[in-house]
């Protein structure tokens, strides 16, 4: 299996890959998704101000260890398309309709999923890299 550029190691998926890189993301939709659809409670709660109980550090750690488990869910997903992938084509060649047909479905349902992590990771990269720089500058500052 070859190495693709942006798993490297195919076991883990940086936020800085998902930073540099907007063209990663399998194009879908003809228009731009919207974060707001994208944004869980918890999301919420890691981007307001005014959070009574937790610090900024707090937050970030807490963005970082959902960054790296959406991350970590995209390269298993991708894993997964690149199986179902071969299933179809082995489904296609033996003229297989109703396996072609299941596999085709699972396929497109992983790969719908997998857009949605992508979205969802570059929403937490986002967070992390401007808590980074909140964080970085309150260092400086002290």
């Amino acid at each position: 299996m070859s190495e693709s550029k942006f798993y490297p190691d195919n076991t883990h998926l940086s936020y800085q890959v998902i930073k540099q890189s907007s063209s990663m993301a399998p194009t879908t939709r003809t228009q731009p998704m919207s974060h707001k659809s994208l944004t869980t409670p918890y999301v919420r709660q890691l981007t307001t101000k005014s959070s009574p109980s937790s610090t900024k550090l707090a937050r970030f750690v807490a963005a970082q260890r959902l960054l790296n488990k959406a991350c970590d869910q995209i390269v298993l997903l991708n894993r997964r398309e690149v199986d179902l992938k071969i299933r179809y084509d082995r489904a296609k060649a033996n003229q297989s309709r109703g396996a072609r047909a299941s596999t085709h479905n699972q396929l497109a349902v992983v790969s719908g999923v997998k857009v949605q992590y992508y979205h969802y990771a570059h929403q937490l990269a986002d967070i992390v890299e401007q808590l980074q720089v909140e964080l970085e500058a309150q260092v400086t500052d002290n």
